[in-house]
């Protein structure tokens, strides 16, 4: 039964056209997953089919019966959590805050809640009124594991119908049924999840690699046979005015202006054969962007970066980590990983000296100065370009804007207003520094939030390549199995370092396994 239908949608969006003549149809119970590339249009559909946002032509469908629900990616304001109360909440409301792992008693502060924790309110406020049609934009933003999976688990049952933006490739691969890319002002369909789109999209580009490559030999082939034919037809037509040895010079200039024509024939068939070659060729095939660089950190001296000693923090009820000793070794590639709300992004305040610890001390080589990018970090105030901001401590080369080129800076988005730029883009300008700068310490506390897939896996393979030392907080399992090889673990009101490698990990619980 056809729940939703698209027909020949198009939407404009100041002078830009974001997509165009649009038109699919969606079946009750189907779990898809919107993707494309930041600034492609995934969001601006989502509210179109809510009804908050109208298409600039064509007509969107939802039966009048169905209850269609929306999360978006900021779902909860201040101002909502003020006028919510925890005794306000009803029993249905209550189970979905328990099932996603948030129980919530009389003495919660809303107003306190973590990003993850709101997530988590905003999801079960939703999932306890029991929509037909869900949109979910960005669903697990600031979520950790557990409460992923927690999610995974609720929504592979939900009834009704799911249509997921999402970066999460994790999530995807364990929900959805069907893809649906949003790239070039129009839609391609895919069935199957996230992996199977990536592997049948690839099978496609390799296809018509190998048509291109058939196409440019056969148009040689042909363009060596006019080249051919036109040497013979030349020496025809030359041999046709040249008097014969045997004297019989007329019957031999028959026979060549004869066989001249023919070739002449011959030689404007193969002409209009070779046109028709041109004019019904596909497009060079065009690889996706890829990141072409790597980071290059600084030479530094010594094997240790960092060294924390009997450290422990605790707030108002609530002891985050206690007594807690690791190390950190120079070029190691850490995955931080624990529970929202455990203390990770603490941590990282603790180390920059933004916050103290209630007792313990730590060592960090004076040889290094940690880049650190926060999951605090809201955007952009400046009012200067986004070039400008770049050169503050340094001269950017030509070399440093084809790696910004590489990024999606392109020289357009250099010259704009940096707190004009999409979130998305603002955080390519964050990414940006540290590979600018060449530090050999990277901290990122979830660098991924508002990268589209493209861009993550991008980051990704560069990471992966990063010589350097890397605490990575993330909730993106994929993109922390990828790059780390250690693992720092808030567990049960410890920090502990694990030897294994961020994949040995999750092999060890069996998260993989628990994929459809």
């Amino acid at each position: 039964m056809t729940q939703l239908k698209l027909e020949h949608i198009s939407k404009e969006w100041g002078h830009q056209e974001l997509f165009s003549d649009v038109s699919f149809s969606v079946e009750y119970g189907e779990h898809i997953g919107f993707v494309g590339s930041n600034g492609a249009g995934k969001s601006t559909l989502l509210t179109m089919i809510m009804g908050k946002e109208k298409p600039s032509s064509g007509v969107i469908s939802v039966p009048d019966s169905y209850s269609v629900k929306m999360l978006s990616q900021s779902p909860l304001s201040q101002e909502d959590l003020h006028n919510l109360s925890a005794s306000d909440f009803t029993d249905e409301e209550k189970r979905f805050l328990r099932l996603l792992g948030f129980p919530l008693s009389e003495e919660t502060s809303l107003l306190s809640l973590s990003g993850g924790e709101q997530n988590k309110l905003a999801l079960a406020l939703l999932l306890a009124q029991n929509p037909s049609l869900l949109l979910l934009d960005e669903p697990t933003n600031h979520l950790d594991f557990d409460g992923i999976m927690m999610l995974i688990s609720i929504l592979s049952s939900f009834p009704g119908t799911l249509i997921i933006v999402s970066h999460d490739r994790f999530f995807l691969d364990s929900l959805v049924d069907r893809i649906i890319e949003i790239a070039a002002g129009g839609i391609c369909e895919y069935y199957g999840n996230y992996s199977s789109y990536r592997s049948e999209k690839k099978r496609l580009f390799e296809e018509s690699v190998r048509r291109y490559d058939d196409h440019l030999k056969a148009k040689a082939r042909v363009q060596e046979a006019i080249s051919q034919k036109k040497a013979w037809s030349d020496k025809a037509h030359r041999e046709s005015r040249e008097p014969d040895a045997s004297g019989n010079k007329m019957g031999v200039k028959e026979f060549k202006r004869a066989k001249a024509k023919k070739m002449d024939k011959k030689v404007k068939n193969d002409i209009a054969r070779l046109e028709r070659m041109i004019r019904d060729a596909e497009p060079k095939p065009v690889a996706e962007k890829s990141v072409r660089f790597q980071l290059d950190a600084k030479a530094a001296h010594g094997k240790r970066i960092l060294e924390v000693w009997n450290l422990s923090k605790a707030f108002p009820g609530h002891v985050l980590f206690a007594d807690s000793s690791f190390s950190i070794m120079r070029g190691e590639k850490v995955a931080v990983t624990g529970p929202n709300g455990c203390g990770k992004s603490t941590l990282i305040s603790i180390l920059q000296g933004e916050i103290s610890a209630d007792s313990g001390h730590f060592y960090m080589s004076p040889s290094s100065k940690p880049f650190v990018l926060q999951q605090s970090f809201l955007g952009f105030t400046d009012s200067c370009s986004v070039l400008a901001y770049l050169s503050r401590d340094r001269v950017i080369t030509g070399a440093d804007r084809a790696i910004l080129a590489s990024l999606g800076l392109s020289d357009r988005l250099l010259h704009q207003r940096i707190d004009l730029l999409s979130f998305g883009e603002q955080m390519k300008v964050k990414l940006a520094e540290p590979i600018l700068s060449k530090t050999d310490f990277i901290i990122f506390d979830e660098p991924t939030n508002h990268l589209d897939l493209p861009m993550r896996e991008m980051l990704e393979e560069t990471l992966s390549q990063y010589p350097g030392t890397l605490l990575l907080i993330s909730h993106d399992l994929y993109f922390q199995r990828k790059i780390c090889n250690k693992v720092l673990l808030f567990d049960e009101g410890k920090i502990r370092r694990l030897e294994d490698s961020f994949e040995e990990y999750t092999d060890k619980l069996g998260i993989m396994q628990r994929l459809r």
